[in-house]
């Protein structure tokens, strides 16, 4: 604020009405390794969410709680399952195999937040979570986000794609108090939405006529004389269904889920020393049957003045989280495969499907070879327990000898065990997403135990030269090794049913799998600052790496960094009322990112050998072992990817700080790519491991904020975020035409780019000049006008034989716009999210097409007709119109032959987040045992509206990675609203 000086005189009482000093306005951030800086030095963007924006908001998962809130940042959560993982994107995706997102960052030290699948959630895997779940959204204190390689540069290779930093509560004194306890407690209730607008005028059949064993909807009409009951499918425990209309036979699958949370954290300290002891337990129920979340959190942290320059920072966090769902995806034993399809006219919550332990009854699913939905939510599952300890202990110290000196110390150990189990029930058709023919189930243990130490060392050295010019340097060093031991247990043919135990399977269909991996990087880093009458700043920054995954001779690479800050408006003087503070910044850097483990080498696995008449299996006889080489070729002469960036930003502030705006422009450029490539099996193998490959990623970003009213007890603040970025593939290797990010390779053979993404040809996959992750699939054949053509003999469109692109799922931008309504205690928060463009391939829109469920099919009694042109009897477009009348069903079916027509404009808007609270007077708080309390009721995702996508939510991405815009029978979305009181005392 500014320094006033007013005249009291004889006044009893004196007003002063605040006026913000934006000159001396420092916002601290914390920026790579932990360290504390004045936002007005820094060159690069970073930006900054207080912990009271994440907490209490419906959300179990403190990423989910940021989205909207930030420029630049991509969050994709992949379905409603509880638990289920979120991505965070900074900036695009630029690397075509790593790790596409940000590096997380805890008290300065790195932690793992990667989700790791059992087996694949596309064809009946399970949505697991990502480990950043386990962190307690009341702990933290700020998230900042480095957005760019030169904000995140000290952090080394991982921290190529950005950083998020966490920083966490470590007590605090106030006035006149010894301690400070707060209680938080929310209820929330989430309920499914997003599901396909059905049809409730024809039933279970085809060509207008009832049959048993499909799962179509093309069948009579309901109230068609003569049709009220009919047969269901030999076996069933029901001889005869009633053929009516069942409208909420899918919603019915779903129920009411239920979060609660509960939390108290103790703090306080003294002159010397701070501390804090927090408990935090979340207990969900999801909206799919038998799915919940468990989670426990305990947590000490404190602060130390030790005297003789000595300080120390300590915390250590304990999280058990337990997961339990059910399969999902692309498989017969998923709910989502089938669910959604279910014939309008089948009861599906009275239509028993159980009759005794391990005995699925028959019904139309099973006819068609898929478990009946109800069996899977009640009888197939998944569990995880994760046991989780974050240590991190720092001790700094400031020498008497040199002032401005301080040595920091920071260790930091992350270390988890995840125990996990896949179930598929003992009468189950399908087992890990193949038809099981003997129906006797499966069952995988999988045990995960992660360990990631981290070690730094750095010291930092300020001080001014002369009056007008500061000094800062930084240099350090950091350790950094992960180790991971993974034991798979694939038991298939349980002999019990309902029993789940590695004894309970026949002595032959076991396959176990021990993984061992161990990495080690270590960087020596180092930082030099000046600043220049605190309106210019020029920092030169720069790290070496040793990666323990690159060969031995190629395992070091430096990459440098520089940027500049000039904050013209105290640069020039400028005395203004309109713009009060205004700032440019630039910076270029060169950032690296090593390879995944063991890639270099060519390893040897389990042999086996003969055909699917007869072979060998080794260990063969329980006592002769043998292996043999893999189809994979290491490269001795691998070489790390490198990320080449530029970027160029302004900060503007207006009227006294009540506006402020942040711009950026950024130009990245990735290299060097890692990645297998398809080689002829002659060569011995089947692909090999080499660099190559260019990512180009460029774009704006821009983030307002202010106060848009202040009248009296009346304040109205808004902020708005904006993005835009342009991925785009500019070179693979010499020869090679595409590659797939489903497989992780060119189906057909080397640069061949025949056989597309691994669905038939359907899929995301790179192909130069494309931008990145584009869709391909089949199409419909078209004539040089773009009219389709048509097949004179069925008037059904002709399917183009080539796998061609189909569809770009990177948004042309996206924004959002939030606004917080305060008045005396009462305020209200409203958060809106809009995306516009990108597209959406939706595979529950085509097989619900498929299936004659969806409203918009309803309209059957009059012929249906494509436009365009029909085929000569060469098979080639002619000039005559199509004048062939076919059925609706012959209509929608044929719509569904070529993938083009399920792709979809993604553009969603979205009402976010909403709040409204109510922070108890004082008059009323001094009446009661509380300093503070406060009331309010929250929402999220309560409404989306996605214009041109009829039946999915644009927003689910099950297949996570590095792709997008891809829904593969993903599990529909939920939205959550409840009630949340804080206090303390």
């Amino acid at each position: 604020m500014q320094t006033q000086e007013v005249v009291v005189g004889n006044r009893s009482s004196v007003d002063v009405r605040m006026i913000s000093d934006v000159q001396a306005l420092g916002e601290v951030i914390v920026t790579a390794v932990g360290i504390e800086r004045q936002k007005r030095e820094i060159g690069y963007a970073v930006q900054q969410i207080k912990g009271e924006q994440v907490i209490q908001r419906s959300e179990p998962n403190v990423i989910n709680a940021l989205q909207g809130k930030l420029s630049g940042v991509e969050i994709i959560s992949s379905s409603g399952a509880p638990g289920a993982s979120t991505q965070i994107f900074i900036r695009g995706l630029s690397s075509i195999t790593g790790n596409n997102q940000a590096l997380f960052v805890v008290d300065g030290v790195p932690i793992d937040n990667s989700t790791i699948f059992t087996s694949n959630p596309t064809v009946g895997g399970a949505a697991y979570s990502n480990r950043a779940l386990d962190l307690n959204p009341n702990d933290i204190e700020s998230i900042n986000v480095l957005k760019g390689p030169a904000a995140a540069i000290l952090y080394g290779s991982r921290a190529g794609n950005g950083a998020v930093i966490v920083t966490t509560k470590k007590g605090k004194v106030e006035a006149g108090k010894k301690f400070e306890i707060a209680v938080a407690s929310s209820f929330n209730l989430q309920e499914v939405y997003g599901l396909p607008r059905f049809q409730n005028e024809y039933g279970q059949g085809q060509n207008y006529r009832y049959n048993a064993g499909v799962t179509d909807s093309w069948g009579p009409r309901f109230g068609t004389p003569g049709i009220t009951t009919v047969p269901a499918v030999t076996g069933s425990l029901i001889e005869n269904l009633q053929y009516q209309a069942y409208p909420d036979n899918v919603k019915s699958f779903f129920r009411t889920g239920k979060i609660f949370d509960n939390g108290v954290s103790l703090s306080g300290g003294g002159e010397n020393a701070t501390y804090l002891f927090s408990a935090n337990s979340t207990n969900q129920d999801g909206v799919f049957p038998n799915t919940s979340l468990d989670r426990l959190t305990l947590r000490a942290a404190g602060t130390a003045t030790l005297g003789h320059g000595l300080s120390l920072e300590s915390s250590i966090l304990y999280a058990n989280t337990q997961q339990r769902g059910i399969p999902q995806g692309n498989s017969g034993s998923s709910p989502w495969f089938t669910l959604p399809f279910t014939p309008r006219s089948f009861d599906l919550q009275n239509y028993p499907y159980k009759s005794a332990p391990g005995v699925q009854v028959p019904s139309l699913f099973s006819s068609i070879n898929r478990d009946n939905p109800l069996w899977t939510a009640n009888e197939n599952f998944y569990t995880s327990n994760v046991n989780r300890t974050i240590t991190i202990g720092q001790l700094n110290y400031q020498p008497s000898f040199l002032k401005g000196l301080t040595f920091t110390y920071r260790l930091g150990l992350d270390q988890y065990s995840d125990n996990r189990l896949e179930a598929v029930a003992f009468g189950s058709i399908n087992a890990n997403g193949n038809t099981a023919a003997n129906r006797r189930g499966s069952q995988i243990y999988d045990n995960i135990v992660y360990q990631q130490f981290n070690q730094d060392l750095f010291a930092v050295y300020s001080r001014n030269l002369s009056t007008d010019l500061n000094l800062r340097v930084t240099v350090g060093n950091q350790l950094n090794q992960i180790k991971t031991n993974q034991v798979t247990n694939n038991a298939q043919d349980l002999i019990t049913p309902e029993f789940y135990n590695l004894s309970n399977h026949t002595s032959t269909n076991i396959t176990s799998i021990n993984t061992d991996t161990k990495r080690r990087l270590v960087g020596l880093y180092g930082q030099l600052t000046f600043g220049f009458r605190n309106w210019l700043f020029l920092e030169l920054a720069g790290r070496n790496d040793w990666s323990s995954t690159l060969p031995s001779d190629r395992n070091s690479y430096f990459y440098p960094a520089v940027s500049l800050g000039w904050v013209f408006t105290d640069a020039l003087t400028m005395d203004s009322n309109i713009l009060s503070y205004g700032k440019l910044r630039g910076n270029y850097a060169l950032v690296g990112q090593d390879a995944a483990v063991y890639i270099t080498n060519t390893v040897f696995g389990t042999a086996t050998y003969g055909n699917n008449v007869a072979g060998l299996t080794f260990p063969f006889a329980g006592a002769t072992a043998a292996v043999t080489r893999g189809n994979r070729l290491g490269n001795i002469n691998l070489e790390p990817e490198f990320k080449r960036s530029y970027e160029f930003g302004a900060e503007l502030g207006f009227f006294n700080g009540r506006l402020n705006l942040d711009l950026n422009y950024f130009h990245n450029t990735t290299t060097n790519q890692i990645f297998n490539i398809t080689v002829p099996a002659s060569t011995g193998f089947t692909t090999f491991t080499q660099n190559g490959g260019r990512i180009e990623n460029k774009g704006v970003e821009a983030s307002l904020n202010g106060t848009v009213m202040s009248s009296g007890d009346f304040r109205w603040t808004a902020f708005a975020n904006f993005t835009t970025i342009r991925s785009t593939v500019l070179e693979l290797v010499p020869g090679l035409t595409e590659f797939s990010l489903l497989t992780g390779g060119v189906q057909g053979g080397a640069g061949t780019g025949t056989g597309g993404a691994g669905f038939g040809g359907l899929g995301p996959v790179l192909r130069r000049r494309q931008p990145f992750g584009v869709l391909q699939g089949t199409r419909f054949l078209r004539d040089d006008q773009g009219r389709l053509v048509i097949n004179g003999a069925t008037g059904l469109p002709v399917v183009d034989q080539n796998i061609e692109v189909i569809g770009d799922p990177n948004a042309n931008w996206w924004g959002s716009l939030g606004n917080t309504f305060s008045w005396k205690g009462l305020s209200l928060e409203v958060l809106l999210q809009y995306v516009h463009g990108g597209d959406f391939y939706s595979r529950q829109t085509q097989i619900a097409r498929l299936r004659g469920v969806l409203q918009e099919q309803v309209d059957r009694e009059r012929p249906y007709m494509f436009e365009g042109v029909l085929a000569g009897s060469d098979g080639t477009p002619t000039d005559q119109p199509n004048n062939v009348a076919i059925t609706a069903a012959d209509y929608w079916i044929a719509m569904t032959n070529a993938a083009e027509l399920a792709v979809f404009d993604a553009s969603v808007f979205r009402l976010r987040e909403i709040s409204l609270a109510w922070d108890l007077p004082k008059t009323v708080t001094d009446r009661t045992p509380f300093s503070s309390a406060r009331v309010s009721v929250t929402g999220r995702n309560l409404f989306f509206y996605a214009p041109n996508l009829p039946h999915a939510d644009p927003e689910s991405n099950q297949l996570g990675g590095n792709t997008r815009g891809f829904e593969f029978n993903s599990p529909p979305s939920v939205r959550n609203y409840g009630v949340n009181l804080r206090f303390t005392f």
